[in-house]
């Protein structure tokens, strides 16, 4: 089916009439294992010149054919997308995510977790090169598609085990020099507008899936580490911008900065918490706990006290923003460190902090009256803060 065949079949699909609509679907199932046809419906996808409904509805088709049947779910089973679709598909997919609309870019971002699990780093090893070399691109778009891709390929070992990790020490080698490289720069950038958060979450999320269960080796260099710490705690320091922040609360703590804020905290927490005790560390590890307990356990400490003291001056916090706060608080009474700069700050962590969070409030009422099942539902968190208090309240000597 030639291109502008494909179109109309399409446009059929998308008719209001049902007979038409169930036509044009019909037309799609019978052409989805034809040679060609994912290539067409990839070729109409990045095609800025087609009306942008029928490119959705051709990602859509294009998202669902692979997922079904890009691998076979048995031995047994009939390969049903011929291997030059294949090779076209990832020759092409990578600069089609790069410059698709989000819309679109959200259904390209699950075909390439299929090929990504498929077929890396085996059947598709120019991946990661392409990936790198639209990092070091001067294109914010190239930058973003490639900061995109490298999520969901770091996401493919973030559960792994250390046999099956092998590939993920080549990827984090080969884009770590770069990724901190963007990282300083974006942090430099004055006044950021909001697409900047987009990309340092991207880092982030990458970071988090590289080092979830083990500490990227570049790390144990005392340089790399302290170029990286220094670029968090830059992120962990800085305050929120007011300016544009929705003044819906629900859509406040989903805003941008707020969830690069969020996924700080999380890093952050996970290095002291799994990595950053040199008495529990794994020998390997025991150099990396040992520079991050000294140099940053409690100067990320502070700057945590220094977030939640916007609950004292009345300001805006998300939930989860305190909550990954006061985990952190917990990992720092339990070490002996960082427990001897916090206990001079308790009562003020207790009484002006922890405290207010707990009682029953205004907003409290409110949901209890037009909502008691989400009340208690919420319920659940504060429950969790009360958990912390006697935490807190059992640690601190009478």
């Amino acid at each position: 089916m030639d291109l502008p065949t494909l179109v109309s079949v399409l446009q059929l699909a998308l008719s209001t009439n049902p007979d038409e609509r169930k036509a044009g679907e019909e037309r799609l199932d019978q052409y989805q294992h034809v040679a060609g046809h994912l290539v067409g419906l990839l070729q109409i996808i990045v095609a800025s010149n087609v009306d942008m409904s029928v490119r959705q509805v051709a990602s859509i088709q294009f998202k669902n054919v692979i997922r079904k049947d890009w691998t076979p779910h048995e031995p047994s089973h009939r390969i049903k997308i011929s291997s030059s679709d294949k090779s076209t598909i990832r020759e092409n997919l990578l600069e089609a995510v790069i410059y698709a609309p989000s819309i679109i870019r959200l259904q390209l971002g699950e075909c390439l977790k299929t090929v990504i699990h498929s077929d890396y780093p085996d059947e598709w090893p120019l991946l990661l090169p392409g990936i790198d070399a639209n990092l070091k691109s001067q294109d914010q778009q190239r930058i973003y598609g490639a900061l995109f891709t490298l999520r969901i390929l770091t996401r493919k070992y973030e559960f792994k085990d250390e046999e099956e990790r092998l590939p993920v020490h080549v990827i984090i080698d080969t884009t770590f020099p770069v990724l901190y490289e963007i990282f300083k720069y974006l942090l430099a950038i004055p006044n950021p507008p909001i697409e900047i958060s987009d990309l340092i979450k991207l880092i982030c999320k990458i970071f988090w899936s590289s080092s979830y269960l083990e500490i990227p080796k570049l790390l144990h260099d005392p340089n790399v580490f302290m170029a990286w710490m220094l670029c968090f705690h830059n992120l962990l320091e800085r305050p929120v911008p007011l300016e544009g922040q929705p003044t819906d609360v629900e859509q406040r703590k989903m805003w941008g900065w707020w969830k690069v804020k969020k996924w700080t905290l999380h890093i952050i927490n996970r290095l002291y918490n799994r990595f950053g005790d040199p008495k529990v560390s794994k020998p390997e590890n025991k150099a990396f706990a040992q520079m991050f307990q000294k140099q940053f356990a409690g100067k990320f400490l502070q700057s945590y006290l220094t977030l939640l003291g916007i609950i004292r001056e009345g300001g805006y916090l998300p939930d989860r923003v305190i909550n990954l706060a006061l985990q952190y608080l917990i990992t720092s009474i339990s070490k002996s460190l960082t427990y001897q700069l916090l206990k001079h700050q308790l009562d003020a962590v207790l009484f002006e902090i922890i405290f207010p969070l707990m009682c029953f409030n205004d907003a409290d009422d409110q949901l209890w009256r037009e909502d008691p099942h989400e009340y208690v539902r919420k319920g659940y968190g504060k429950g969790y803060r009360l958990v912390i208090v006697v935490c807190f309240v059992s640690i601190v000597p009478e």
